[in-house]
């Protein structure tokens, strides 16, 4: 759409290879990337991830270490409890 997004939340399986090479160039662009694991995207994480210079590991799962549980079960619900775990004023 032209533009890069403050924060993406994604667990890269319901995406094609272009969706998250975009994902990719937006986290090179500035984005706040979560990137969520559960046990059915092990492949694309291990194929992916590497190439995110900076993210923040989510999951749905006990959190730990450095991994982070904000609540939710889709993408995009993710990013709602993330946005109101940090105060955001709107969504969009």
């Amino acid at each position: 759409m032209g533009c890069v997004p403050e924060v993406i939340c994604t667990d890269l399986d319901g995406n094609s290879e272009a969706d998250i090479e975009k994902e990719i160039y937006a986290c090179e662009q500035g984005s706040i990337v979560l990137i969520h694991a559960h046990g059915d995207n092990m492949d694309k994480l291990e194929k992916y991830v590497p190439r995110f210079k900076r993210f923040v590991a989510t999951t749905q799962a006990r959190p730990f270490d450095n991994v982070y549980n904000f609540g939710g079960f889709s993408d995009g619900d993710r990013c709602a409890f993330v946005a109101k775990e940090f105060g955001a004023a709107t969504l969009s």
